[in-house]
């Protein structure tokens, strides 16, 4: 045997033990399909532990009566002698409403367009407010496919007409009127309150503010020294002091934004995706092909995320309602690459944390300085404590929400510029700092509301001092120029 027929001979030895390129393809295409069988396998028991903790979750919610779904949710029917939205809608019809009323600001020149002309829109507010129910109907009814915002735009820009009619009647020495106007007012954003969502709780808080800081303005030039001044103004007291409503539809609102969530879920399970309104681009495109296992990890981080948002709007103090808020349910989720529903509803209740408790404090201070209003008419001087106008002119002295633990809302009678306060965001009492803080913004638009991180929350018992622009604020705490 030659060296050559050797050498072909351990050639074809080489050739015959190595694999052919079809079994080497044959071996990598088997690990491909090894490693997509364990990936469907962890995917179908993820999914399947993902999904079963969701219906158990579910299932215990509704177990202890809790909604989980918009239909859920108890929307009892008001009969048309009762029913106070009938009124609104017709006070929307009118022609001064419709045609000549379109001011937005609070102005010298908004003031002159109220005259008999509004006579009508306020007659029928004014019967509204008498009525023990309200039912919109289909007309404010918010499901995942419809967001209609065109009523409560109008009860917004009704809002802005009464607290107008306010100001004008104490220009003109009628405060029996201002204080019925402004009452008439706290019950409009009240009405809003039959759907139960972030939005309706947001549009009412608005309109809450906006009652308030105009009867800071006019507060102290109140005249009640007649019966139906004293009379309006103690049934706005008592509408103020009862905040019964208004607490249990920040907790409302959490609830139907989590059912609203459940029910869009579902939806986009089905293909369907209602959100365009607030999708991302080509999210529509994407969100109708993610996995259900995404879908549903999602909608779980939506549900605990806003079943810590129920229980925060259940506590009596801000800084006890945000520790139940921890940080990590305040994440983004996978599911948010593609689209912003999973986080609206929460990023909306939890920013109105702030303005939830923004509200009761102002209702608890405009109710206050009403009654120390009543007893300085009295007595002739205003009280040394809160403790003093308890029974008579107050069912109890205020708390502070803004602390935590208890403390009465503070009360500087014998200062330069006679304060109520609260300790503000920073839970920190200032004693009384006089001071515009840069804060942080909720909402937007006609719906902005702006509150203050460091400084204590004033209202005053007088007329507010006035800033020259070229002046930098004091940042000595009231209590201190008291002292001295």
């Amino acid at each position: 045997m030659t060296d050559g027929q050797q050498v072909s001979k351990d050639d074809y030895a080489a050739a015959v033990s190595a694999p052919p390129k079809k079994r080497r393809w044959r071996r990598r295409l088997k690990r491909i399909a090894i490693c997509l069988a364990v990936l469907v396998a962890v995917y179908w028991v993820y999914y399947l532990t993902v999904d079963s903790i969701l219906k158990l979750k579910l299932a215990a919610l509704s177990g202890k009566g809790i909604p989980v779904t918009i239909s859920d949710l108890d929307r009892p029917e008001v009969p048309d002698d009762q029913n106070a939205a009938l009124l609104y809608r017709k006070a929307f019809e009118t022609d001064y409403f419709v045609s000549k009323f379109d001011s937005y600001e609070l102005t010298s020149e908004g003031l002159q367009i109220i005259g008999a002309e509004a006579t009508e829109t306020l007659a029928l507010v004014r019967q509204a407010r008498g009525l023990p129910g309200v039912d919109w109907g289909e007309e404010l009814v918010i499901t995942p496919s419809n967001i209609n915002l065109e009523p409560m735009g109008k009860m917004n820009k009704l809002s802005r007409l009464l607290v107008l009619a306010a100001q004008q009647a104490q220009e003109k020495g009628d405060s029996a009127a201002a204080c019925d106007y402004l009452h008439d007012t706290l019950v409009l954003g009240e009405a809003i309150y039959s759907e139960p969502f972030a939005i309706t709780h947001l549009f009412a808080t608005g309109i809450y503010y906006r009652a308030s800081n105009v009867l800071e303005s006019i507060s102290y030039e109140l005249d009640l020294s007649n019966p139906a001044a004293q009379k309006a103004a103690r049934q706005l007291i008592d509408a103020l002091a009862d905040e019964s409503r208004h607490l249990q539809h920040f907790t409302d609102a959490a609830i139907g934004e989590s059912c609203f969530n459940n029910d869009a879920y579902e939806l986009v399970r089905q293909g369907q995706y209602p959100w365009e309104i607030i999708s991302k681009g080509l999210s529509l495109f994407v969100a109708r092909r993610l996995p259900d296992a995404i879908v549903t990890s999602d909608q779980l981080r939506s549900l605990e995320s806003l079943n810590a948002l129920i229980h925060a709007t259940r506590q009596a103090t801000y800084p006890a309602a945000m520790r139940i808020i921890p940080p990590e349910l305040q994440r983004k989720s996978i599911y948010d690459l593609f689209y912003n529903r999973s986080d609206f509803s929460y990023d909306l209740l939890n920013g109105s944390i702030g303005s939830q408790y923004g509200v009761i404090t102002n209702r608890r201070m405009t109710a206050t300085a009403l009654a120390i209003r009543l007893y300085e008419l009295d007595k002739g001087q205003m009280p040394e404590t809160l403790d003093e106008l308890v029974p008579e002119y107050l069912p109890a002295v205020p708390q502070d929400p803004f602390f935590d633990g208890v403390r009465p809302i503070g009360y500087l009678p014998n200062a330069e510029l006679p304060v109520l306060y609260s300790v503000g965001f920073n839970g920190v009492d200032d004693g009384g700092l006089d001071q515009e803080a840069e804060g942080f913004t909720v909402g937007s638009g006609l719906l902005e509301m702006k509150f203050g991180e460091t400084a204590d929350i004033l209202f005053y018992l007088t007329a507010r001092p006035e800033v020259e622009e070229d002046t930098a604020p004091t940042t000595q705490p009231i209590a201190q120029v008291e002292a001295e």
